[in-house]
């Protein structure tokens, strides 16, 4: 993060955070507990290794990071991560409009989606998605639905395309899956960006559940802020060009409308909408 970044997220959340003196002792600045926040969120260090540094008790350390994350994340996401209007989850700038935090680490994917907020919208269709629409240089063919792109944990629906199982795959489908992998990659490069970005990803987060939760929030938050203004990652997303597919939980509810959906884009990426070096990817 940029000294001028920080600085205008300091401006932002000193109110929040600031501390009153006593006649005992200074209380510990904005500009200071922010430090130890982001070092911490930073660098995944621990709370003995910031008390070395900052000369701020260990076991003081843990509230100021969870004050700050609450913090962070209460001004920054009506500024970076507003509620999506149209849809959209991960932008093409690798940079994330909602989020669910908090569901239990055995869950799969294909599960916490549907019982989240986000999930149950889509379902409801309560997501102000835009009207179906024409595919590009599709003359004749009818409009398909907006849809989001999921691995093959999750559920074929109209809105959520999943890729083919491997198993007896055709090339029209295998170009499907790849077309697909290459649009998911925005996806998987934002996750990677951000635990690259902010170390405390790359392990175990030492910390109650609750304190955790804002903590992921706020790094989420914090990665659209910091992607906005001081870093680009131009090519972060190649090593992703070949990327397998894998055969996963079998589709749940609406299976035969995202069949349908699924095929037009099967024909449409075999046909109209075919890429020239797309045969050459998948052999």
């Amino acid at each position: 993060m940029s000294v001028n970044s920080f600085d205008e997220l300091l401006s932002i959340i000193s109110q929040r955070i600031k501390k009153q003196d006593t006649n005992m002792r200074r209380s510990i600045t904005p500009a200071e507990r922010l430090a130890v926040t982001l070092r911490y969120l930073a660098s995944g260090a621990t709370f003995t290794d910031l008390e070395y540094d900052f000369l701020i008790s260990r076991k003081t350390i843990p509230f100021i990071v969870t004050e700050t994350c609450q913090a962070i994340w209460q001004e920054l996401a009506p500024l970076e991560m507003p509620t999506p209007n149209k849809g959209k989850v991960v932008d093409a700038d690798y940079c994330f409009t909602f989020i669910d935090v908090g569901a239990p680490g055995r869950e799969g994917d294909s599960s916490i989606f549907k019982s989240s907020n986000f999930g149950q919208k889509l379902t409801c269709s309560q997501l102000d998605l835009p009207e179906p629409a024409h595919l590009p240089n599709n003359i004749g063919k009818p409009p398909v639905p907006f849809v989001f792109i999921g691995d093959a944990a999750f559920g074929l629906n109209k809105n959520v395309m999943r890729p083919f199982s491997l198993r007896n795959i055709t090339t029209p489908k295998k170009i499907y899956n790849y077309r697909l992998s290459r649009d998911r990659r925005f996806v998987e490069c934002a996750f990677g960006i951000l635990s690259n970005r902010w170390r405390i990803f790359h392990s175990s987060i030492m910390i109650n559940p609750l304190s955790a939760k804002h903590i992921i929030k706020a790094a989420c938050v914090l990665h659209n802020f910091v992607r906005r203004r001081d870093y680009q990652f131009e090519d972060t997303i190649r090593w992703y060009d070949d990327m397998e597919e894998f055969d996963g939980v079998q589709a749940v509810g609406g299976r035969s409308c995202g069949i349908a959906v699924r095929d037009s884009f099967v024909e449409y990426f075999n046909g109209p909408g075919a890429v020239p070096w797309q045969n050459r990817m998948i052999h």
